[in-house]
C-alpha cells in the first residue's frame, strides 16, 4: 500500500476512491485544480474607506465612517471561504474528478502517491 487515508487508497495497481477504483496503468496524468470561492466584496469596502479618507472628513463622524468601512473590509476579507482542491485523473475515457478536499497537503500527498505508483515497474 502506497497511500491510505479514510476511504482513499493507492497501491501499485489501483487507486481507490470509496466505491470507485481506477487502474493505475490506465491513468494518463494527474492534476490538481483549485476552486477559490473568492469574494471581492472586501475590496468595495476598502475602496469606500479610502474614498472617504481622500475626501477629507474633518469631523469625528467622518472618521467613524472610515473606521466602519475599514472594519467591514477587514472582516469580509478574513471570512472568505477556504479554497477547495480537486484531484483530477485523465484517462483514455476522459477527465475525472476523483476526490476533493480543503487540505492542500492531503491532495498533494495523494497526487504524489498516484504518480509514484504510475512510475513503479510491475
Amino acid at each position: 500500500m502506497i497511500y491510505q487515508q479514510g476511504k482513499v487508497s493507492v497501491d501499485q495497481h489501483f487507486a481507490r476512491f470509496g466505491s470507485k477504483s481506477y487502474a493505475i496503468d490506465k491513468i494518463n496524468s494527474v492534476d490538481v485544480r483549485i476552486d477559490k470561492k473568492n469574494s471581492n466584496v472586501w475590496m468595495l469596502f476598502a475602496i469606500c474607506a479610502l474614498m472617504a479618507l481622500t475626501i477629507g472628513f474633518k469631523s469625528i463622524g467622518g472618521w467613524a465612517v472610515i473606521l466602519v468601512f475599514s472594519v467591514i473590509a477587514f472582516l469580509t476579507y478574513r471570512n472568505q471561504p477556504a479554497p477547495v482542491y480537486h484531484l483530477m485523473l485523465a484517462t483514455s475515457s476522459g477527465e475525472i474528478q476523483a476526490t476533493s478536499a480543503g487540505d492542500r497537503d492531503a491532495i498533494a500527498d495523494l497526487r504524489n502517491a498516484i504518480e509514484s505508483a504510475m512510475t513503479q515497474k510491475v
